[in-house]
């Protein structure tokens, strides 16, 4: 509660407020007291602090005590300073205030009618003696006037008592105004009666007239559960007095509906056309009701929805009935309450099994006989896709292909179905067709569709009638018939006159089965030589059948027209023409002089105008001065005409010397050749001149190879300058006449001039020139070719050009300038073009890696083409190091193989297995740029497959192939070319030794006319590297050469089915040989589990087993590298892992990568994995390595701190070392040393502790260098010992025991000097290695050496071998690994065998 909201009409002060002012009158009072008379005024009842509300009486009161009764007015202040009094009753101006009381008791007070806000403030009552004393009297008390709110309201944007909409989620703000209040009116809002407390902030306004405007502003956000609640804002004030002051409103929450949810189907449920269908969408909640629609594949089918008010649920029914169109079809239920709200929605796609509703059948409707039929049956949708069955000519019949292709629209599937058949040669009738179609799913009748195929079939041949074949005279009347027998449809016939088409008089009819044109026409010249065809057409001819007759129409010439020259000169040949135009059948021409009859010449009998003969005929003579004025006449005539046509002509004739041979004329002479022509004349008078020229010049001979005797030319061995044109001129009285010869002399084409070497930048244009002469000089004799190809080139009379634009390294390299005239032998020259640019190294396979024996040289190769010289720099991958040199373990030459090719060699002098896996850079450079490869190196390996394997030529018995050949492997390889007959037939093989670059190889010995499967492989000395996958099929030619082009392509090889059976077989032998395998060791190595264990239980010396004991111990600063686990954590014993890698870590990769694999590792040897590196140490099947016990017996006890044991089969042991076959190709050797047994141990076995051995030793050999020859197998072990003779000081005598001869016991070393100082443990102190375990690559046994070193305190510093000893230790319980007593394996490199 607020000060303002006290009790009314009681002061608003504390009671210790009251209490300050009053104390302090009472002080003033008292010193006023002290210094006045007894008799001074004072008050009775002072004013007090009130608290009123607007409208209330209020009463101030004011009492004052006057003992001596002298006069005073009394009067009261306002808090506006206006003065109220002195008069009793109503103030004067002042209506609202009055004084009253009994003035008789000293009372004056105030009393104040409908109190206002101006009452607000101090009242105070003043008593002044009317004597104008100075002791006044005043007392003032505060009115407070508590105003109530004059209203509560909403902020601008809310309406008291209504509704506010908003959606939900959203924060709103409600402001709520308490106004003009005194003192300021507290807002509480309510949420359905309930008080909030939260989300409240309170603002307040102080007017001028000190009334206070309250603005509370709510802040909420709007919620779903607040739809329809009644929120309000009371005003809590004192001046209320305890009626309520309030405004509301309701809140109309705006939120989405709830997920709809579909009823009356089930997801899965698959429905059949015809079935009714009900689905009920249903919607809760949401405000306002949601607006429930269905959509059938996004189009609205129903909007009709009804709410349940009180349950809040919308529902939307839709029924139907469903039918083929529903298949697929997405029904979605969507529902709303905003029009720009995402729509909530449920979805039900719909499964209708329906039948198809019919089928079509696609295809031709006729066929021909003989031809093949291809029909489609597609059925209407169906779901689910309907099957289709085909019935020909009531047969059924399987169809090719099924397609079922989904509908646009998804209500179902259509199927296809293929059908053929192929029409019978004789079938002429109908072929009935059925397809029918129904869904297998559902019980539907079977739709079905029946067709008829019509047979197309021709007609017979037409036949013409009317016409024997004999000539017809002009002006005859002729009829044509033409008749076409048969034919599905009938054929129709059409009459042509050569290639036009008769449009009138023919008149055509069909009488059953035939077809008839009748042609009427008059013979005339036109028609003579004329084609008159009758063509037969139907549907099944694609060409028209034809019959025709050619008519001959006999007629007599138009005209005949002899013609000669005007003037005829004797000597000189003279012709008549005679002329005849167009007649059938060709005249026969007569000529007569003087009416002597002379023989003509037919010129031509050509076909003329109206296909008649068209004749010219020639009388060729020469005439005489007696043929001067001769009458020449020409007739025509036939036998067939009533008439003869005939021209005469008179002639006039005048004649010269003339040559019986007319030039000009040509003699052909190849160079150095002989001829004679000799030029007859004729003249008249005889006496004729003759001289002769050559080019116009006159001609002498003068003894050189062309000479002349009158009209005769002779050449001896003509040379090439004797061509030229030779003229004889004849001169008589009457003139001269004159011939030419032309006298050629030819000769082979040579070049004579050729530019070379023509050297330009790469994309600079290159221009070769060839110069070439010869005769004849013809178009082409000068071509320009390279590498076989003729180029294009221009050529200039004797000169050809060979223009190259733009120059690329391509172009680079030899050019061919080649000239032929069809005389004698081509010639031919080289010119060189060089292209300058930078180096490009071949990629080759043969490049791209070496490979070589260790200890043998390698040469690795590096071939690049450049202009200018290339030269070579090789380095180490990656540039590593200086560039190699010679005399660095390395020889570097360099060679030139042609113009810009160069070839450099890299020769490693010997090959080690460091070497192996090294790649080296081969750099190539000139002054243009520089390029690198990169050589790998390798150990010597099987040799690539061949690659691009082409046919080159073919014959009827030889195919000639060529190949590249791959990568040797580092040795030489050979080829071997594999052919077989594609589809049958045996394999051939044949070797083929290689040569540098491309290989070529001509097969001999097949069959023409056959398909070869080819395919080349390689070989060396280390193996195979198989073939191509896909072979080569080469067709050879027909024994004649008529089979055309042989095919060439290329297909994957099949694999017989025999071999895949073959393969099968083999595989599930091995399966099953490998399961009893498994078995088998599986039972042995329980055996052995169990033998290990009855090992353990019986005391030491009685076991005859093979449980080798080993102690592994690793240095002390660096732990092991394990390659598999070594050793396991089991109680006694722990069994040595057989596959394993230990030594010190250091040594595990090359310094220069730590993912280095061991098998790179150059202080590792190479093992058959390439992976790990295996040291064979032999132990003996029967022996043990031991403790030398301090008892006096000397017997060898069981020690418990062994860590490591071992099993092993004595049998599997003896017949390993019998075949050898634990070689390993060890390039360096692995130790492992060996320690001083502890001086005072005996070296005798005791009988019991030995009785399984085959070998005593009895006492150690001394310190020294032994030497004993290498191990051999088991078998021949003694043998090579019976000749080895020991020194008394080298070893101790081995004896057999019981007879018994096995393998040979390694002896003890002797103690070490009595000053060296056993350390507690292998973990301190010095350890002093007397022997080193080595294996030596060669042999499969292990080898042990003395360590030579005097000082055998500091030994372990040395690990120089002596001569190698036998080394098979002799101890059954294992080694010790107390003290010094252990193997000290830290430099063994490999694994444990």
């Amino acid at each position: 509660m607020s000060p303002q909201s006290g009790t009314l009409f009681q002061s608003t002060r504390s009671p210790m407020a009251n209490l300050l002012p009053i104390a302090s009158l009472y002080l003033l009072l008292l010193l006023l007291l002290s210094a006045s008379s007894v008799g001074a005024l004072q008050h009775s009842e002072r004013p007090t602090n009130v608290t009123v509300r607007t409208g209330d009486r209020l009463t101030l009161r004011c009492a004052i005590q006057n003992p001596t009764g002298q006069a005073v007015q009394v009067q009261w202040r306002a808090p506006n300073d206006d003065m109220l009094g002195f008069v009793r009753g109503v103030v004067p101006g002042f209506p609202r205030y009055s004084i009253v009381g009994d003035q008789t008791a000293g009372e004056y007070h105030l009393s104040i009618e409908n109190v206002t806000l101006e009452d607000d403030g101090e009242f105070e009552c003043q008593v002044l003696p009317s004597n104008g004393a100075q002791n006044q009297l005043r007392a003032g008390a505060l009115v407070s006037v508590v105003v109530a709110p004059t209203k509560v309201t909403l902020g601008p944007a809310y309406r008291d008592g209504g509704n506010f909409e908003v959606n939900a989620g959203i924060d709103i703000q409600i402001a709520c105004r308490g106004e003009y209040a005194k003192p300021a009116a507290q807002l509480v809002w309510y949420k359905n009666g309930e008080q909030i407390t939260e989300g409240i902030h309170v603002a307040q306004n102080t007017a001028e007239n000190r009334t206070v405007t309250t603005v509370s502003t709510l802040k909420w956000s709007a919620r779903a559960g607040d739809h329809q609640a009644i929120f309000a804002c009371d005003a809590v004030h004192p001046g209320l007095s305890g009626r309520q002051m309030r405004t509301n409103f309701t809140l109309n929450v705006l939120y989405p509906p709830g997920a709809p949810h579909i009823r009356g189907i089930d997801s899965d449920q698959v429905l059949s056309a015809g079935e009714p269908v009900n689905l009920v969408c249903s919607v809760e909640n949401g405000n306002p009701a949601p607006t429930v629609q269905w959509y059938r594949n996004d189009k609205k089918i129903d909007s009709t929805f009804e709410s349940d008010v009180g349950s809040k649920e919308t529902r939307n029914e839709y029924s139907f009935i469903a039918d083929a169109n529903e298949n697929g079809a997405l029904y979605e239920c969507r529902a709303s309450n905003q029009p720009d709200q995402q729509p909530q929605v449920a979805r039900v796609q719909l499964q209708v099994n329906h039948a198809p509703k019919a089928v079509e059948i696609r295809g031709p409707s006729m066929a021909r006989q003989g031809e093949t039929v291809r029909l489609e049956c597609h059925s209407k949708p169906s779901h689910p896709p309907a099957m289709i069955a085909w019935m020909i000519d009531g047969r059924p019949m399987e169809g090719n292909a099924v397609i079922v292709k989904k509908t646009v629209d998804g209500t179902g599937s259509i199927t296809v179905s293929n059908v053929s058949f192929v029409v019978a040669a004789d079938e002429r009738r109908e072929i009935g067709v059925v397809c029918q179609a129904w869904n297998p799913v559902i019980d539907s009748p079977r739709v079905s569709l029946p067709v008829a195929i019509q047979v197309l079939y021709a007609p017979d041949p037409p036949v013409i009638y009317g016409f024997d074949g004999n000539s017809v005279v002009e002006g005859q009347q002729q009829q044509l018939t033409c008749v076409a027998r048969g034919g599905n449809p009938l054929a129709t016939l059409q009459w042509y006159i050569g290639n036009h088409k008769v449009t009138n008089g023919t008149q055509d009819t069909v009488s059953g089965d035939t077809a008839q044109s009748v042609f009427a026409f008059t013979a005339d010249r036109t028609h003579n030589g004329g084609q008159f065809r009758c063509e037969a057409r139907n549907h099944a001819l694609d060409r028209a059948l034809k019959a025709n007759v050619t008519m001959r129409v006999l007629f007599a010439p138009k005209s005949v027209e002899v013609t000669a020259l005007n003037k005829l000169r004797a000597g000189h040949p003279a012709q008549l023409f005679c002329d005849v135009s167009a007649a059938n059948p060709s005249p026969v021409v007569i000529w007569t002089r003087n009416g002597e009859p002379l023989p003509g010449q037919l010129l031509h009998n050509k076909t003329g105008p109206d296909f008649g003969w068209e004749v010219r005929d020639a009388l060729r003579f020469v005439p005489t001065a007696a043929d001067d004025g001769a009458n020449f006449k020409c007739t025509a005539r036939h036998d067939a005409w009533d008439k003869e046509v005939s021209d005469l002509i008179a002639i006039n004739v005048q004649y010269a010397p003339s040559f019986r041979k007319p030039g000009p004329l040509t003699v052909s002479v190849l160079v150095n050749e002989s001829f004679v022509e000799n030029m007859t004349v004729r003249a008249k008078p005889d006496a004729v001149a003759f001289e002769w020229f050559k080019d116009n010049v006159r001609f002498r001979s003068n003894g050189a190879s062309i000479t002349t005797d009158g009209g005769v030319l002779y050449a001896n061995k003509v040379r090439r300058a004797d061509a030229g044109v030779y003229t004889l001129v004849a001169t008589n009285e009457e003139g001269s006449s004159n011939v030419s010869i032309n006298v050629v002399v030819q000769f082979p084409a040579i070049v004579t001039k050729i530019t070379s070497p023509v050297t330009v930048t790469l994309g600079e244009r290159a221009i070769l020139q060839c110069d070439a002469e010869g005769f004849p000089n013809k178009t082409g004799m000068i071509r320009w070719e390279r590498d076989g190809v003729v180029l294009k080139s221009k050529e200039f009379a004797n000169r050809a050009v060979l223009e190259i634009a733009f120059a690329s390294a391509n172009n680079s390299g030899s050019y061919s300038c080649v000239v032929n005239n069809g005389i004698g032998k081509e010639d031919r020259a080289e010119a060189l073009l060089m292209v300058r640019r930078s180096p490009t190294i071949e990629r080759g396979p043969q490049f791209g890696k070496g490979a070589a024996k260790i200890g043998f040289p390698l040469v690795l190769r590096c071939r690049a083409s450049g202009v200018p010289e290339v030269d070579f720099i090789w380095k180490r991958m990656g540039g590593r190091g200086p560039r190699l040199e010679n005399g660095t373990g390395f020889l570097i030459t360099t060679q030139q193989i042609d113009h810009s090719t160069f070839e450099s060699h890299l020769m490693i002098d010997e090959m080690k297995a460091d070497n192996f896996k090294e790649i080296y850079e081969c750099v190539a450079r000139n002054a243009l740029g520089a390029d690198k490869f990169y050589v790998k190196v390798q150990p010597v390996d099987h040799p690539d497959i061949p690659s691009n394997v082409r046919l080159i030529n073919v014959t009827d018995t030889t195919a000639t192939i060529e190949w590249n050949p791959g990568f040797d492997g580092g040795s030489n390889q050979t080829f071997q070319v594999h052919y077989r007959p594609v589809g049958a037939g045996a394999r051939s093989y044949i070797d083929v030794i290689p040569s540098e670059g491309r290989t070529r190889f001509t097969i001999p010995d097949l069959r023409p006319n056959h398909e070869y499967a080819v395919q080349v492989g390689a070989k060396n000395e280390i193996g195979n590297s198989g073939y191509q996958r896909d072979a080569l099929i080469v067709r050879t030619l027909a024994s004649d050469g008529s089979s055309g082009t042989p095919s060439i392509q290329t297909i994957k090889e099949e694999v017989p089915v025999m071999l895949i059976l073959l393969v099968c077989i083999v595989g599930v032998i091995l399966l099953i040989l490998n399961i009893c395998l498994v078995c088998c060791l599986m039972r042995r190595h329980k055996r052995k589990k169990l033998q290990a264990s009855k090992r353990r239980e019986t005391p030491a010396g009685a076991s005859n087993g093979c449980a080798k004991h080993v102690t592994i111990q690793s240095p002390t600063k660096t732990a092991p590298r394990e390659k598999t686990e070594i050793a396991r954590r089991v109680e006694g014993p722990r069994p040595v892992q057989m596959y394993g890698a230990t030594g010190d870590s250091m040594y595990a990769t090359r310094p220069e990568s730590v993912d280095t694999n061991r098998s790179e590792m150059a202080n590792e040897a190479v093992s058959e994995d390439d992976q790990s590196v295996r040291t064979m140490i032999e132990v003996n099947p029967n022996g043990y390595v031991e403790k030398v016990n301090s008892q006096p017996q000397g017997y060898y006890v069981e020690d418990p701190n062994y860590m490591v044991q071992y099993d092993c089969d004595p049998r599997m042991y003896a017949e390993t070392l019998r075949q050898n076959s634990l070689q390993r190709r060890i390039a360096a050797g692995a130790y492992a040393h060996i320690p001083y047994p502890v001086s005072g141990y005996p070296y005798e076995y005791a009988d019991g502790e030995i009785a399984d051995y085959n070998w005593l030793l009895q006492e150690p050999p001394p310190v020294g260098d032994y030497d004993v020859g290498q191990m051999g197998p088991l078998r021949s072990l003694n043998e090579q010992l019976d000749h080895y003779q020991p020194p008394p000081t080298a070893y101790a005598q081995i004896v057999p025991h019981n007879g018994v001869g096995g393998s040979l016991q390694r002896t003890r070393f002797p103690p070490p000097p009595s000053s060296y100082e056993m350390s507690p443990s292998p973990a301190v102190g010095r350890r002093v290695p007397t022997a080193v375990v080595q294996s030596s690559g060669s042999t499969p046994y292990a080898e042990v050496r003395p360590i030579m070193n005097n000082n055998h305190h500091h030994a372990a510093d040395s690990t120089t071998p002596g001569s190698p000893v036998l080394s098979t230790f002799a101890h059954h319980n294992g080694l010790p690994r107390t003290k010094m007593e252990y193997a000290d394996l830290e430099g063994l490199r490999g694994d444990l065998v």
